[in-house]
């Protein structure tokens, strides 16, 4: 799983299958996603605002009422404008561990090569139908609910399976596929120091080149994006636990707690202090 430990600081793990649900507003942990893959598949329900989707290189905006599927090791990250969304990540292979029961179906959400398509409001009723089905049960599990949950998310895989509702021969743009080990990398040394030159090698680029592509696919230079990344992760220590700013910092990757700060209200516009205070009451528990 890539990025800021998303599977294991989840909102509600349903105890007897391996599915987790998040319900997602200003101050959540999760609210801004950096770019990450993981080996779950995820579908995006946005309740309010809009939520910018950013899926290998393609920009997808998401309003109310909209759902997005995101397969299995898609590269993707999320923006949102005043936005409340929900998320559900389920993991396939792991659903169906040591059983062929429905492989010919299964190859839709495994397969590297096919790509669930996005769910219109109007041409598919019955798909919105049944995810806002499996979204109300995600959101008030109960060990006694889990086989309802899994019963809905059976039914939306199978009614995607049987409109055709994918698209196949997609392939992974070369810069995904390329910079996934440097994702990886960044998850587990964001805390130590990183250079540019250092991004460069794990991508497998010179210097110059790294430093002309990483921009174009990533909308960021590798200082801000790694800058990001590392903000992301103090955001989930100032929530949720009581370390110091300075140990945040040095936790993180900073090392220098006013360098820390400054960055920190740049990107938040608003101090580490002050976000602790906003967003330390529960709300990112809803």
């Amino acid at each position: 799983m890539l990025g800021l430990d998303y599977n294991e600081q989840v909102t509600n793990e349903l105890r007897n299958i391996p599915l987790s649900f998040h319900h997602i507003r200003e101050g959540h942990t999760f609210y801004r996603m950096p770019l990450h893959w993981h080996k779950p598949c995820e579908i995006v329900r946005v309740l309010q605002g809009t939520l910018t989707v950013f899926l290998d290189d393609d920009v997808i905006r998401v309003t109310a009422d909209e759902i997005l599927f995101v397969n299995q090791e898609v590269v993707h990250g999320y923006e949102p404008i005043d936005c409340i969304y929900e998320v559900i990540d389920f993991d396939v292979n792991t659903i169906f561990l040591r059983t062929s029961l429905c492989k010919d179906i299964l190859h839709v959400f495994t397969n590297n090569k096919i790509r669930v398509l996005p769910f219109h409001p109007i041409k598919n009723a019955d798909l919105l139908i049944i995810t806002k089905r499996l979204f109300t049960l995600a959101s008030n599990s109960s060990p006694e609910k889990d086989l309802l949950v899994l019963g809905a998310l059976f039914e939306l895989m199978g009614t995607i399976y049987m409109q055709h509702h994918y698209t196949e021969n997609f392939q992974l743009s070369k810069n995904a596929t390329r910079f996934k080990p440097l994702l990886d990398y960044i998850d587990a040394n964001y805390m130590n120091p990183i250079t540019t030159a250092d991004m460069a090698r794990i991508s497998g680029m010179s210097l110059n080149h790294f430093g002309r592509v990483f921009p174009e696919y990533f909308g960021k230079t590798p200082i801000e994006f790694l800058n990001t990344y590392r903000l992301e992760q103090a955001c989930v220590l100032l929530i949720n636990t009581s370390l110091s700013i300075t140990e945040i910092a040095c936790n993180t990757g900073f090392y220098d707690a006013s360098y820390f700060v400054k960055v920190f209200k740049k990107y938040k516009n608003i101090t580490p202090k002050k976000y602790r205070t906003m967003f330390s009451s529960g709300e990112q528990k809803e």
